[in-house]
């Protein structure tokens, strides 16, 4: 007679024996239509429509199948990957005048002096310039009294004095406009090196909190939004014409620093981007102005940390009403600034990609 005890223990041992035999069999846990889980070991032909996955003996996943994407999804996605391909492409412009920018100067005060040096320089040029402008006025002072006594005596004035005159005025006048372009050029000049001083000083702030070059983050998790997602949101609105595209981009502008509450890491005539993410429920955002030969795209992409918490958050509602949101509001400032067909939401392009 077997003692209770081993009896019991005997039992425990087969159910235990059984179930890891059960395991150790393909197990696949499914959702139906309704969004009901299901467990076994394949999974009906009616559900095989549905996102699968298999599982091993310690029921941890070992293979996912996803569920098989539309036309249209396929299109949605190629699109996407290509407008990355073009925000890359303006990312890694920014990422070269970066790097080029730290090579060339050590501190504030070097960007500044040498500032003052260009400014210099131009300025030198406009005196030089007005010198001639002088030297000119005073030779012209003379033909015209030389023309004056023609006249007074009754004589016409020969036609080299006048041909003399002529050309005078006219070296003249493009000494004016020289000096006027050299004005311009010296206000451009401060404004691009109060850009670098500005972009300089932060780039430095950021290596002093061991982040690096902000721009050099969406190398790596740019793919993250929408990765995988079998019907990503894509925020691409066109704008035609210089006007109408720097009224959108102001309003792209003021749009994402209202919503995220960020400051702007990057700020240029083709980038917008916040800082990024510190946890893995943040995210980023990175906006560009994709220049094309008639028109260009205002785009924007949503960047999360390359974790599984930051995966789901970029294909969350939350992520997706934002992207809506800023798409809506930029569509109707543009039907707005001009009655062109141009300011639209582009439709999903064909198979061989946008336009």
């Amino acid at each position: 007679m077997i003692p209770r005890r081993a009896a019991r223990h005997g039992l425990i041992l087969m159910l235990c024996g059984g179930w890891q035999s059960a395991l150790a069999a393909d197990t696949y846990r499914w959702v139906d239509d309704q969004g009901g889980t299901h467990y076994s070991d394949r999974v009906p032909p009616e559900q095989a429509k549905n996102r699968r996955a298999r599982l091993n003996a310690q029921g941890f996943e070992v293979e996912v199948v996803e569920t098989p994407k539309t036309r249209e999804q396929i299109d949605r996605e190629q699109w996407l990957k290509q407008l990355r391909a073009q925000q890359e492409k303006v990312l890694d412009e920014r990422r070269d005048q970066d790097q080029a920018l730290m090579r060339t100067y050590r501190n504030a005060d070097e960007i500044l002096a040498a500032l003052k040096v260009k400014l210099d320089s131009l300025d030198g040029i406009v005196k030089l310039t007005e010198t001639s402008i002088d030297r000119d006025r005073q030779g012209l002072s003379t033909l015209q009294r030389r023309a004056r006594e023609f006249e007074s005596r009754g004589q016409p004035i020969p036609q080299a004095t006048r041909d003399s005159i002529a050309a005078v005025n006219r070296r003249m006048a493009n000494y004016a406009h020289q000096i006027q372009r050299t004005e311009n050029e010296k206000l451009a000049t401060a404004d691009r090196f109060q850009q670098d001083l500005k972009r300089f000083q932060a780039i430095k702030a950021m290596q002093e909190r061991h982040e690096g070059l902000d721009a050099d983050w969406s190398r790596s998790v740019a793919k993250t939004s929408g990765n995988g997602d079998s019907d990503p949101i894509i925020s691409a609105v066109e704008c035609a014409g210089q006007d109408q595209c720097d009224r959108l981009w102001v309003l792209a502008r003021d749009y994402l620093t209202r919503e995220t509450g960020y400051p702007l890491s990057v700020e240029t005539e083709k980038i917008l981007q916040t800082p990024y993410p510190r946890n893995d429920t943040d995210f980023g955002i990175t906006i560009t102005l994709l220049p094309g030969k008639s028109s260009s795209l205002i785009f924007m992409d949503v960047i999360c940390r390359p974790t599984r918490i930051g995966e789901r958050l970029c294909k969350s509602a939350r992520v997706r009403d934002m992207q809506a949101r800023f798409q809506t509001a930029l569509l109707e400032a543009a039907s707005k600034i001009t009655a062109s067909p141009h300011g639209r939401e582009l439709p999903p392009p064909p198979a061989s990609g946008p336009r």
